[in-house]
């Protein structure tokens, strides 16, 4: 169970009722199952002169981590007051741009989107762009590797020449100085928690682009094998991290119910039990995965290394467009097997050593905000130690998202090719007007050249910046430009807004 609160710990005003009526032991249930595992800390919060203290903390200045994550503070425009959200996120290197570069001359997509969220802040884990391109699970993709090798080396390769996969590792080393997601995460974990949590968190995973690139080159069994395994271990990790975000000792922590307001807290009761409030506006805990784009698309493509005789980069890259639809579409499998969970009770939590139960010394508080409907009225009933009026306090409702940002880049591609041929259709491609958001002038030629395909270890530009980034739908070989980055950022922040926040 996910603990427990007994009613008769709650001192009411006096003229209240400990016999209350379902709907407020619920509406009980879910302004206290973050008190119980915060402790009186987070009680003071609702007080004034919590809320006084933690104004001063607000003034304290988050420290910068080292080059393996940012913490990046945006003030919120004058119009409007920033919110109290935080996104984490951790993954490889991707085409959207999630990797910082070395000298901070871009802006990355999670930067792009904490902006579209007005956000409180970005950490993020996403190894820099100068190092070698990253996976989610190094250990998977090693383990493989030597596995083919060992077949290789016991074969006779003149009379099975479709065996050698021995160039694999050569042209697809495991990336073992750059973190994986274990890595990643564990390195969050250690992390002092902040003084003051985040009221709300968005957790974002962007893996699979250097999946499908390296995979492609693997035998079609194996590549199948490890898209499942990869995206399998993934979801493992964020399981991890939802247990830990219940710890408030722990950084993963986010504490929903402080300053709660009237507006909030009607939000989410209702005196009618048929009436069930948007679970949007629940306690949750929501991760975002963006939709992996074709690499093969991608200009960097042309420069993926020749393999040995028989295999061919035609091959390859019919693999890795096959990978690409697979790893979506476990994705989404996984996601929706994850929100089914809703707010179960997740394995291990025993291990956290977070407290069962606690006394909540008032809860006045918050019972001005109840409907009429829910007020208590009977303060003489002193009954509420029976097993039945025990309240079972529920977790954080799993919330998920798939962002679905490839058609968007797709007709942007299609959009270019149709104007240069003059041609239109009956979704209105070919006639989109020259400053449309999505129109770029070159949809092929990336603006700047580098050799990250060629190494298969860091980036590294070898040209001029063109005249014009913002024409390019591609900055380098294997990233978007900044304008683009903006675009998907401002739709994925859309996506968000509506099927995750309400």
């Amino acid at each position: 169970m996910s603990g427990f609160i007994k009613p008769s710990d709650f001192q009411l005003p006096s003229d209240g009722s400990s016999r209350w009526s379902q709907q407020a032991k619920a509406f009980l249930v879910v302004c206290s199952h973050r008190m119980w595992r915060g402790g009186p800390r987070s009680i003071l919060q609702i007080t004034a002169v919590a809320f006084a203290l933690l104004m001063l903390f607000f003034f304290v200045p988050l420290q910068f981590n080292d080059n393996y994550q940012q913490i990046l503070n945006w003030s919120a425009p004058e119009s409007a007051a920033s919110s109290d959200l935080r996104i984490v996120v951790f993954g490889s290197q991707d085409l959207l741009g999630s990797a910082p570069d070395a000298e901070h001359t871009q802006t990355s997509w999670p930067e792009h989107l904490c902006k579209q969220l007005n956000c409180r802040s970005v950490l993020s884990f996403v190894p820099p762009i100068d190092l070698q391109p990253g996976l989610a699970s190094n250990s998977l993709y090693g383990t493989e590797i030597r596995a083919l090798e060992m077949v290789t080396e016991q074969v006779n390769l003149t009379e099975k020449p479709a065996l050698d996969n021995l160039y694999i590792s050569e042209q697809y080393p495991v990336p073992k100085k750059t973190p994986d997601l274990v890595a990643q995460v564990q390195r969050f974990l250690t992390m002092a928690p902040p003084k003051l949590p985040p009221r709300e968190t968005l957790w974002v995973f962007s893996f699979g682009t250097w999946e499908t690139w390296n995979l492609a080159s693997l035998p079609r069994a194996s590549g199948e094998r490890l898209i499942d395994e990869s995206v399998a271990n993934i979801f493992s990790q964020i399981e991890l991290l939802y247990r830990k975000s219940l710890n408030p000792k722990s950084p993963a922590f986010s504490d929903f119910w402080s300053n709660v307001t009237k507006a909030e807290v009607q939000a989410l009761t209702h005196p009618e039990p048929d009436k069930k409030p948007d679970e949007r506006r629940m306690e949750s805990f929501r991760i975002i995965i963006p939709q992996l784009f074709d690499i093969t698309l991608a200009p960097g493509w042309q420069n993926r290394p020749i393999p040995s005789q028989p295999q061919s980069r035609g091959v390859q890259m019919r693999n890795a467009a096959y990978l690409t639809q697979r790893w979506n579409s476990q994705v989404a499998k996984q996601i929706e097997q994850w929100r089914k969970k809703a707010d179960s009770k997740p394995e291990g939590i025993e291990d956290e050593g977070i407290e069962t139960a606690m006394a909540v010394p008032t809860m006045t508080s918050l019972l001005r905000y109840l409907p009429g409907a829910l007020q208590p009225k009977d303060a003489d009933n002193k009954e509420g130690t029976a097993d039945e009026d025990i309240i079972y306090a529920p977790y954080p409702r799993r919330l998920g998202l798939q962002s679905t940002l490839v058609a968007n880049v797709l007709d942007a591609m299609t959009e270019e090719e149709m104007q240069r041929s003059g041609l239109k259709d009956s979704r209105g491609r070919g006639s989109m007007p020259a400053d449309g958001a999505m129109r770029f002038f070159d949809v092929w030629t990336p603006c700047i050249a580098d050799n990250r395909a060629i190494t298969g270890v860091a980036a590294s530009h070898t040209g001029r910046e063109c005249d014009v980034p913002n024409d390019h739908l591609f900055y380098d070989g294997f990233t978007f430009g900044e304008r683009a980055k903006e675009e998907l950022a401002k739709k994925t922040a859309q996506q968000i807004k509506d099927q995750l926040f309400a």
